[in-house]
């Protein structure tokens, strides 16, 4: 769990950096909210190309080889972003990089699944997902920072990119040389507790296909199936379309300066790890699923509302509801990412996490291009706020839509 979790961290950490360098590069640069928007948008084209076949080998053949190689191709298109100097060049590497990355979070959910008993995995998933929040309470300070150097006659958001990539480039080997496919492959576990733990996770395996049978084919036309990726791509448009921006928002409160800039992300960061931890343990512990997304979910997006009218009006005030607001929308991704694995078969699973993350996906594309382009055309966060707001709020209620999952391997 610990190394996944650094995998994750990493990967968030080239992803999202985007956010910081967009301080100063697109004034270098001369990039628009649009331009911006729509180029961390276009990251999840890639995404939406690249994760369904991706994911199917991971399932398949190793994960290890995987992730080792999207980590290396990852870190060296991230250095490559350190060289645009247009928004063209600007579009496609953030192509590139999505399409890098496109299936190392769906592989590492599906991996999880080759190690954690089904009452464990809102837990297990919330932990790996809260390493986005973790990059970000990491980041904050350390890139804000690094927008600060001029080394070599270059500006420092282009160092920012080449020296947040040495991890990812760095964790590749150390990936394909240490990561264990699966537990009969572990070396470091006893004979005793592979056989005991591949049985009860068989066992659960085939309990879920006894019961809902369903082959890839008909996974992918479920009406659950299409539900999670609706709810999926509400949420995820409405996670980045506020995520990509927060350092922007706070900038534009024109009282702070870089180095305070990533000191507040990283707070809120920190309430967001927090509560998606929180969430997956409690998830777990009362064997319940729907309301542990639901709930955090409209807490969140009432936040947010509550944060942009007070925008303007009092600053502490402001940051209090965006950190609540960012806790709230991002506390139920765990818990989210449980339900493919509790009602389909592991074939099943694997595709439909696929199909789920890619369709999802557009969500993501979305979510930043149209709050771009509504803070361009409107000069204010304001109404791309209620654009949020709604995405977050019809996604709660398409979660309450789902059929009650059956607890029969969330009891033993």
């Amino acid at each position: 769990m610990t190394f996944i979790f650094a995998i994750e961290t990493i990967v968030f950490l080239d992803s999202a950096n985007i956010s910081y360098a967009t301080l100063t590069m697109s004034t270098d640069l001369h990039f628009s909210a649009a331009v911006f928007g729509l180029g961390a948008g276009i990251f999840f084209i890639g995404y939406v190309l690249f994760q369904i076949p991706i994911s199917i080998f991971a399932e398949i053949k190793s994960t290890r080889k995987l992730v080792a190689l999207l980590l290396l191709t990852s870190g060296l298109i991230s250095i490559a972003t350190s060289f645009i100097n247009s928004d063209w060049q600007f579009y496609l590497v953030r192509f590139a990089l999505g399409a890098s990355m496109a299936g190392i979070f769906p592989a590492l959910v599906i991996y999880s699944s080759h190690w954690f008993r089904a009452r464990e995995r809102a837990t297990v998933f919330s932990i790996l997902i809260s390493a986005t929040a973790f990059s970000q309470i990491i980041a904050g300070p350390i890139s804000t920072q690094m927008l600060m150097i001029n080394w070599l006659g270059s500006e420092g958001w282009r160092w920012l990119f080449i020296l947040q990539a040495m991890p990812a480039i760095v964790m590749a080997p150390i990936t394909y040389f240490v990561m264990t496919n699966r537990p009969r492959n572990a070396k470091w576990l006893s004979q005793d507790d592979i056989g005991r733990l591949e049985i009860e996770i068989e066992a659960e395996k085939r309990a879920s296909s006894a019961s809902y049978g369903y082959s890839w084919k008909k996974a992918i036309r479920e009406k659950e199936v299409m539900t999670l990726t609706a709810v999926y791509a509400l949420w995820l448009a409405a996670a980045y379309g506020l995520l990509f921006f927060i350092p922007t928002l706070i900038s534009e409160m024109k009282i702070f300066a870089l180095p305070d800039i990533g000191l507040i992300v990283a707070a809120i960061s920190i309430a967001g790890f927090a509560s998606l931890i929180l969430t997956g343990i409690s998830s777990d512990r009362k064997k319940e699923r729907k309301a542990h997304a639901f709930v955090p979910l409209v807490i969140g997006a009432l936040a947010l509302l509550g944060c942009f009218l007070a925008y303007g009006n009092n600053i502490t005030m402001t940051i209090i509801l965006l950190a609540v607001a960012v806790s709230g929308i991002g506390a139920g991704f765990g818990v989210f990412w449980t339900l493919p694995t509790l009602f389909l078969s592991e074939k099943s699973a694997a595709v439909s996490i696929g199909f789920i993350g890619t369709v999802g996906s557009i969500g993501g594309f979305f979510g930043p291009a149209v709050t771009g382009y509504l803070k361009a055309t409107s000069g204010s966060f304001v109404t791309s706020s209620f654009f949020i707001v709604v995405l977050a709020l019809v996604a709660a209620g398409l979660i309450l839509t789902l059929k009650s999952i059956k607890k029969t391997v969330l009891l033993e």
